[in-house]
């Protein structure tokens, strides 16, 4: 309202109101906001590259992952929360787990599939365990366990990842 010369992009879920702003660009993402005047936008490129380290919010192949909180600590554990998206009938390919990761899940249901790599190692035979995710359960991986993760019953599975690792591990 009352606006002139602005530009307002905002992909948050939630409202955004500018009101007597002249020749001002705005932008407001899960990664931050930023409002400059639109003179001083052409060098805004890079100091907002120098500030932001990694996406708060990545969509994906198979859903999307949000940054929720992530943390150093005085003995260089890093800990990082984020909230995991996997869509109906979409799977989270096999990855391998960085540091210890607990999930717990808080709407949907699922598949999970892991192997731990300790028992890879003194077995040649070890198999891949499947078990059903369901909301209200949390599931815990050791580091360096392969996993894969589907949405395959019906729905999609949504679930909150806390990881933590020692920083100079990665």
């Amino acid at each position: 309202l009352g606006c002139e010369n602005t530009h307002a992009v905002n992909t948050l879920g939630i409202p955004m109101y500018c009101e007597g702003v002249r020749d001002v660009v705005v932008a407001a993402s899960p990664d931050g906001i930023l409002v400059c005047g639109k003179d001083a936008s052409e060098g805004i490129k890079d100091k907002v590259e120098q500030i932001i380290t990694a996406p708060k919010y990545e969509p994906t192949l198979w859903g999307s992952r949000r940054e929720l909180d992530a943390s150093l600590d005085s003995s260089g554990i890093m800990t990082r929360t984020c909230c995991i998206t996997i869509e109906k009938g979409k799977s989270v390919c096999w990855q391998s787990s960085a540091g210890k990761t607990s999930w717990t899940v808080v709407q949907g249901s699922g598949t999970l599939t892991s192997t731990s790599t300790s028992a890879a190692a003194t077995s040649a035979a070890a198999a891949p365990s499947a078990a059903i995710l369901k909301a209200g359960m949390t599931v815990n991986l050791r580091a360096g366990e392969k996993y894969q993760l589907s949405a395959d019953l019906g729905e999609e599975i949504r679930l909150i990842e806390l990881k933590s690792w020692k920083n100079d591990e990665l």
